[in-house]
């Protein structure tokens, strides 16, 4: 995992650096469902997930998306982060822009995939750091679209 530090009060706190695709097609964002079972069984969220060492997270969002759904994106421009928690651990979750390239989507990681209007995403049963980060990429859309 690719780890960034903050500096706080006399100590370095280690992140796990995470990312999160917004696939724009024809003004709606594609979402996944994760597969049932564990904490975040049945959740949606925006494609993506941690870095590897070594890897940037563009590049680490460009290789999760091709195991994911096995497509190639184009990286557009950078929305925004949040920092979040999970299982004791610090995440700092990054999300982009991407443009569909018009690949067919496979669906291997996830239960299912659906296109869906901006204003849809919010009545989903999201991720918790997917509905932390929400509200960033809602603004940014309505400023772009």
């Amino acid at each position: 995992m690719y780890l960034d530090s903050i500096h706080t009060q006399g100590y370095f706190i280690l992140m796990i650096i995470s990312t999160a695709a917004v696939i724009l097609d024809k003004n709606k964002i594609l979402l996944a469902k994760r597969k049932p079972g564990g904490t975040l069984g049945d959740k949606w969220e925006f494609p993506g997930g941690k870095t590897k060492p070594q890897e940037t997270p563009e590049n680490g969002l460009k290789r999760e998306i091709s195991e994911e759904l096995d497509i190639a994106i184009i990286i557009k421009d950078y929305i925004g982060k949040i920092i979040f928690f999970n299982k004791n651990k610090e995440y700092k979750l990054l999300a982009y822009l991407c443009q569909y390239t018009g690949d067919k989507i496979s669906i291997l990681e996830h239960a299912e995939v659906s296109w869906m209007a901006v204003d849809e995403i919010s009545s989903l049963d999201l991720a918790d750091s997917d509905k932390s980060i929400l509200p960033i990429v809602t603004n940014y859309l309505k400023s772009v679209l």
